[in-house]
């Protein structure tokens, strides 16, 4: 199933299961370990801030790909109005979007690097 077969109900459904499962993980690694989460581009702005808000209580190291990196001001939005770190970008090698427009406007906090995109293994 994609994305776009999954209906309003059914989203809401599985976002909650996965705050309710990251809720599970940041109780069982307690306050002091760094947590990640990444949303895998699944959600748009009204949706990615509503994910954020929620997940705010589980202290975050950062919060990846909420929104699709070519959509810049989306995540320029998600990155301003979260209250925590905010990462993007590994998923932009070969895109239409360089790495270079995520800088200068302050789209995310950190962008992490994926070595097999960047040319590590070849």
């Amino acid at each position: 199933m994609n994305d776009s077969q999954i209906v309003p109900a059914q989203r809401r459904r599985l976002t909650e299961k996965g705050i309710a499962c990251a809720a599970a993980v940041r109780k069982a690694i307690g306050p002091e370990q760094q947590l990640l989460i990444d949303a895998h581009s699944r959600f748009g702005v009204e949706d990615g801030l509503a994910l954020a808000r929620a997940l705010e209580p589980l202290n975050l190291f950062w919060l990846e790909e909420v929104t699709p990196a070519e959509s810049l001001t989306s995540l320029v939005q998600i990155n301003r109005e979260a209250n925590m770190p905010t990462a993007g970008g590994e998923a932009i090698y070969g895109g239409t979007v360089s790495f270079a427009t995520f800088a200068p406007v302050r789209s995310i906090s950190s962008c992490p690097i994926s070595s097999f995109a960047a040319g590590c293994w070849n």
